[in-house]
Order: C-alpha cells, then structure tokens, then sequence
C-alpha cells in the first residue's frame, strides 16, 4: 500500500474559527489532532493535544457558534488536550466525505500549524492520486513525501514537539546532518535565534525520539 503526507491550506472563508487561531495566532505553536468521533444529530468530538496557551484557546471555543461544549485538561505548563464537540458544519461534511468516496485512511494525528493541516494518508495509488487532485481544485496543497506505506511512518508522526521538529528542519535544511557534516551546530542555532546550547538539546531530544521509535519503544 501507498502513503503520501501533503499539507492542505484551505481557503480563509472555509476555515473554521477554530482553525483560523490554531494556524494564525501566536497563542498557539501546534494541534495535533488524535482522533474525532461521529455524533448523533450531525455532531462529531474531537480530541487534540495543543501547544500553546490554554486560556486563549479555551476563549475561541467559548465564541465559535459551532462549538457546542468542551474540556480542557492541562498536562504541562504549554501544553493541553482538549475535547470538543462540535456542530458539523455543511463544508467539513463535504471535506471529510472526500477522504471516504477516494478509498483512502487518514492516519493520526493530523498536525495543524502556521502552513496549514499536515496529513499521512494511505491507500491505493489511483485513489491518493485522485483525491489529490481533488483537493488541488479547492486548496493549496503541498507534498511533502510519497513511497510505500509501512508501520514505522505512524508511530513518528507527531512525536516531536513543534521546535524540535523545526530544530530538525533547520539542521537538514542548513546539511547538519551530511556526511560529511556541512553546518556547525551554531550555524543551527543561528537559525534558530536560539543558543548552541538550546539547539543541541532540542537536537539531542528530537533524534532520541526517532531512535525510541525505530528500536519499537
């Protein structure tokens, strides 16, 4: 079977409010959705772990008029999950059918950040094919990688916090990782606006976390 992991922005006016903060607001660095519920009477629940601040958050739900309750359970200082049921709304009904008339299974999380919705998606590779298009006609969509689907993609996902993975970025970005090595750790840092010494730890974290991963933590 096949994957392939894209990123979709969709149009401001098809955002909901919700999601608009999530991707806008410097209050929140990252969503990472874990899994949703169909509800009676064209309700769904959804459950997210969130970076970021838990009041500002808890005030966007309390204004979205789709919002029909929730709970919030703090676990860190930053960072929370959150239960949400909310009111279906005709375009995410349309948005979500979409993934079930292609054949095609969304793993999670779903990550939701500053570019847009990050997704993993398996199937069949005329129906990723078609469903990408699909979307191309209505969104921005950006492909980050396609190949063949085995377990080690679902366990990563999501496992690193959103500045170690934008440590990571940086340092393949920058060839720290090249063999041989092209950028210093300073040079990481500095792309960070972080100190060496910041960088390093989120580095050393980050990779700890593959590791785990890769030995079946």
């Amino acid at each position: 079977m096949r994957f392939v992991r894209l990123t979709l922005s969709r149009p401001p006016d098809d955002r909901h409010p919700v999601q608009t903060f999530v991707e806008t607001s410097n209050a929140v660095d990252r969503e990472r959705n874990l899994g949703v519920a169909d509800l009676p009477g064209e309700h769904w629940a959804h459950l997210s772990h969130v970076e970021g601040d838990i009041a500002a958050f808890r005030e966007v739900l309390a204004r979205a008029d789709t919002v029909e309750s929730f709970d919030l359970t703090s676990v860190m200082e930053g960072s929370f999950f959150a239960y949400v049921v909310y009111r279906m709304r005709p375009i995410d009904e349309a948005f979500l059918e979409a993934f079930d008339d292609h054949g095609v299974v969304v793993v999670m999380p779903v990550e939701v950040g500053r570019g847009g919705s990050t997704f993993t998606l398996v199937g069949p590779d005329d129906a990723l094919g078609s469903l990408v298009e699909t979307f191309e006609d209505e969104m921005v969509v950006d492909v980050r990688r396609v190949g063949e689907f085995d377990h080690w993609h679902a366990p990563l996902a999501g496992r690193l916090t959103g500045r170690q993975r934008e440590a990571v970025e940086a340092a393949l970005a920058l060839g720290y990782y090249a063999v041989p090595r092209e950028a210093s750790l300073d040079s990481v840092a500095e792309s960070l606006d972080c100190a060496p010494g910041t960088a390093s730890t989120l580095l050393r974290r980050a990779e700890r976390v593959v590791m785990e991963a890769a030995v079946g933590d």
